[in-house]
């Protein structure tokens, strides 16, 4: 799970999901990026780092 620490369109859902799955403990990866919105200099590092474990 990404988000740009500014994001105002997901930004409250993310952080209440990530609540939600380390009250229930739910392993998953959390990766906030300062000073950015919902934009693609969030998901473009995002998406390789998840590329990345999918096929290792």
């Amino acid at each position: 799970m990404v988000v740009g620490d500014k994001d105002v369109v997901t930004g409250k859902d993310i952080a209440g999901l990530k609540t939600e799955l380390e009250q229930k403990k739910i392993n998953f990866d959390y990766q906030e990026y300062p000073g950015l919105n919902h934009e693609m200099d969030v998901w473009r590092p995002a998406y390789a780092a998840f590329v990345q474990k999918l096929f290792k």
